[in-house]
């Protein structure tokens, strides 16, 4: 039988984490997968049967590739799904998307005490093979044990679902994924409509590691890179908007958050060079973020808010302005 394994590198990580199944496979120090034999006098027979199922990881000393070595158990990928399950209160699910044939396996990772998930959908979850996609899960649940935040009974550093964000120009930290983390600062008020209502705007911004979300090898030396969204507060959005965003994250209407407007794609993306680079580990692109040169940008761009507003963001040539009315109001339409 086939069956899909763990590759050599989380085995190694599954011995330090503890894992403890009876499993009929391991790897040997060099890497290479092998099946549970037992000797039968000078000739090694190989079984398949449970009874002859074996924790590897808590051998010291086992004579393979002529020498005595420790040895990595070798669980299959839906072994790991129990023990994350049963063990570490980590639930993993893996749904099929319809609308991206090419790549229409997402995951979702959460503790198993909580509702709306961790890890949130399409987030670098969209794989072309519900194999890859359960890969991606369960290493991107291996990051997430140590927390202390993800221990059951804890709590997750998620202050996305406050309706008031930070009101200092400064970035304030609301919720940490593992390979994301979301921030949001104010950025000041603008006049809409003919009435002249004053919007609260929130810049959110997202930093991602791109390689874990795409795989893709241009990232994997500098994967970590920083998005910016303007939004109006949340409040004060249109209804009908919360209720296709709640009903995507799977989640209700008074629990949705910032993190899921921007899972969604709602916001007005804030182009700025600076914002463009990537960085080799997420507290680079966490420091830059909070740099005072980049809070002088920011606050810049705030006072020629207008200007950038009055740019199209489509090719029908709608300005911002007129997909900020679209966002407080459904009804006025937008291409």
């Amino acid at each position: 039988m086939n069956e899909h394994r763990v590759s050599y590198e989380v085995a190694k990580l599954l011995r330090e984490k503890g894992f403890n199944l009876l499993v009929n496979h391991f790897y040997s120090q060099s890497g290479k997968l092998f099946p549970r034999t037992i000797e039968s006098g000078y000739e090694p027979m190989t079984f398949e049967a449970d009874d002859f199922y074996e924790n590897f990881n808590t051998i010291t000393r086992y004579e393979v590739e002529g020498k005595y070595q420790n040895v990595f158990s070798a669980p299959t990928l839906h072994q790991m799904v129990d023990w994350l399950r049963e063990e570490k209160d980590i639930q993993i699910k893996i749904v099929w998307n319809k609308f991206y044939p090419d790549t229409p396996y997402e995951y979702e990772v959460r503790p198993t005490w909580r509702d709306e998930p961790v890890r949130p959908y399409g987030m670098g979850g969209m794989q072309s093979t519900y194999y890859k996609s359960l890969e991606r899960a369960i290493n991107e649940a291996l990051k997430m044990i140590d927390k202390k935040e993800f221990k059951k009974g804890g709590d997750l550093k998620d202050n996305s679902k406050n309706k008031n964000m930070s009101t200092e120009n400064e970035f304030i930290e609301i919720a940490d994924y593992g390979d994301q983390m979301y921030f949001t600062r104010d950025f000041g008020q603008v006049i809409v409509g003919d009435d002249e209502k004053e919007i609260p705007l929130v810049l959110v911004a997202k930093i991602e590691n791109f390689y874990e979300a795409t795989g893709e090898d241009e990232f994997e030396e500098k994967p970590f890179a920083i998005s910016l969204n303007i939004y109006p507060s949340i409040e004060l959005i249109d209804k009908q908007h919360i209720d296709s965003v709640a009903e995507s994250a799977g989640i209700n209407m008074d629990e949705v958050g910032y993190t899921d407007l921007d899972s969604y794609g709602l916001g007005i993306p804030l182009i700025l060079k600076d914002a463009e680079e990537f960085y080799s580990e997420m507290s680079e692109a966490e420091d830059f973020l909070k740099s005072k040169e980049f809070q002088d940008q920011l606050s810049a761009r705030q006072i020629t808010i207008g200007w950038y507003m009055d740019n199209a963001i489509n090719r029908a040539g709608q300005s911002r302005w007129e997909y900020l009315e679209y966002v407080l109001s459904k009804d006025k339409g937008f291409y």
